[in-house]
């Protein structure tokens, strides 16, 4: 059995030995007509990471395409989005595969020729992601982190033979064992702009659909006093400053960045929002590398935020417009020992 990652333009240049950082793995004969291409791997990164470093733009890690210089290169994670390969201004390109399954941080699965565009040959490519717990350290080894377990098969069926095979599966090795594995490892994931989930449909999700927030807004959160100072939206981004107050002292501070991004089908827009907390000193506690957001529907009354990562201890913020000049917002929250909490307050614009 031979086990693998995934595959585009090019998987016929690529040599048959790949080196180290190879992932376990065998390929077998299946029944009807063709053969199965299987591959796990750990890597050291949560499924969710591993999940988003897999999807949206995957030209980070992703070196082969019919193109050569692909203008976009990108997995839309979610049912029915395509895998494409984008060549030029003019949209010329090509669809890879299409997603019949997505679930973050736990499956990916697409339907499609990939690299094999033109042949006769189809492939079910499907991507499983386990938690991995961290090991200590063996008799002078090192300790192993926390991280994720990538299991993904390639079923391919059509025109078939054994020289295919073994071509798939070094370029299956290739792909994940080498290029994700190294992208991971490396750290460069993280520098990859947070991938853009499309905006509901009828909402184009642009910076002018919380221009409302602009201004000084004063309001109260439980004992607390609040205070928000949000700049005009420019070049895409609007930034806000909050602080929170008791009767002496600042208890909290927040910078906040609201700012447009594409969504992957480079048909429009949608908002991404991104939190740091500082304490009055402006020192980061330990655990506060901030959220992150992503816009899950707009209207003249309600605007919905989703955390984007699924464990993540704030989960959601609605601001409830009551008013230009009045607003509450209300953020749910889930807690790691599983119990949840709501934190709401009423703010108003100081003119």
């Amino acid at each position: 059995m031979k086990k693998i990652g995934t595959v585009v333009g090019g998987v016929l240049l690529i040599l048959f030995a790949m080196g180290q950082g190879r992932a376990a793995g065998d390929v077998k004969a299946a029944t009807g007509g063709g053969f199965r291409i299987e591959q796990e791997l750990v890597v050291a990164a949560t499924p969710e990471e591993v999940f988003d470093a897999a999807t949206g733009d995957v030209s980070g890690w992703w070196d082969h395409s019919f193109s050569g210089h692909p203008k976009k290169l990108y997995i839309e994670p979610k049912p029915g989005g395509g895998f494409y390969e984008i060549f030029d201004d003019a949209g010329n390109g090509v669809l890879h595969a299409t997603v019949i399954y997505a679930q973050r941080g736990k499956m990916l699965r697409f339907v499609g020729p990939l690299g094999l565009s033109g042949k006769a040959i189809d492939c079910v490519t499907t991507w499983e992601f386990s938690p991995v717990a961290a090991t200590d350290a063996g008799a002078g080894g090192a300790a192993a982190p926390a991280g994720t377990r990538i299991k993904l098969t390639v079923e391919v069926s059509g025109e078939v033979d054994e020289a295919t095979a073994k071509i798939l599966d070094a370029v299956w090795h290739h792909f994940l064992g080498e290029r994700l594995k190294g992208y991971i490892d490396s750290g460069e994931y993280k520098k990859k702009v947070a991938r853009a989930t499309p905006a509901p449909e009828g909402n184009p999700g642009k910076l002018s659909d919380i221009a409302f927030l602009k201004g000084r807004w004063t309001g109260t959160a439980g004992s607390d006093t609040t205070e928000e100072i949000c700049t005009e939206a420019s070049h895409h981004v609007m930034t806000c400053l909050f602080r929170s107050m008791d009767a002496e002292n600042i208890t909290g501070l927040e910078f906040i960045t609201l700012r447009e991004i594409p969504i992957l089908d480079g048909k429009g827009t949608s908002i991404e929002e991104r939190v740091r907390f500082y304490s009055p000193n402006l020192a980061e506690g330990a655990g506060d590398s901030g959220i992150t957001l992503r816009l899950a529907s707009a209207s003249d009354g309600m605007i919905v935020f989703n955390n984007a990562k699924t464990d993540g201890v704030v989960k959601q913020v609605k601001i409830i417009k009551n008013g230009e000049d009045e607003f509450t917002s209300h953020i749910d929250l889930l807690g790691p020992d599983g119990k949840t909490g709501v934190i709401e307050a009423k703010w108003k614009r100081v003119k």
